[in-house]
């Protein structure tokens, strides 16, 4: 398992913080799977799962862009006003789904097909710029689910 793991950025652009764990066996056909953790949290937190993840796959485990302590990160700020309504930062979440999709446009090159496991809002819908060939599916588990066909 590789910290910090290095893709380039063909744009030029910073890509995102994030732990690796290559495929376990050889493979012609790997599958990348990319973790991104809840707010507050950071890449460590769902990194563990690696270890139950299948051989032939690639595991990125993300850091959100957003400082909101020692070793706590947000993909976007958020507030749930007073009437239950939530407000976030539509700036930031932009900023933050397009890292995502810069990093893992870097990353494709390790798999195949990429799934994106996500204890956030970020990916209600698949995000821009990765093209629905390249995702066998998105998952937000506190939120809504959307699965696109390889």
């Amino acid at each position: 398992m590789n910290q910090n793991a290095a893709f380039p950025a063909p744009d030029g652009h910073q890509l995102l913080s994030l732990l690796h764990r290559p495929p376990t066996v050889d493979t012609t056909e790997p599958w990348l799977l990319v973790l991104m953790h809840g707010v507050g949290s950071n890449e460590d937190d769902l990194f563990g799962l690696a270890d139950f993840v299948p051989a032939p796959f690639h595991v990125l485990s993300l850091r959100a862009p957003f400082v909101l302590g020692p070793g706590s990160y947000a993909w976007f700020e958020f507030s749930i006003e007073a009437d239950g309504s939530r407000r976030i930062d539509a700036a930031q979440e932009a900023r933050s789904r397009e890292a995502v999709v810069r990093t893992v446009q870097a990353a494709r090159e390790l798999g195949m097909l990429v799934m994106l496991l996500s204890f956030i809002q970020l990916l209600r819908k698949p995000p821009a710029g990765l093209p629905a060939s390249a995702m066998a599916g998105t998952t937000a588990v506190a939120g809504t689910t959307t699965s696109v066909s390889p």
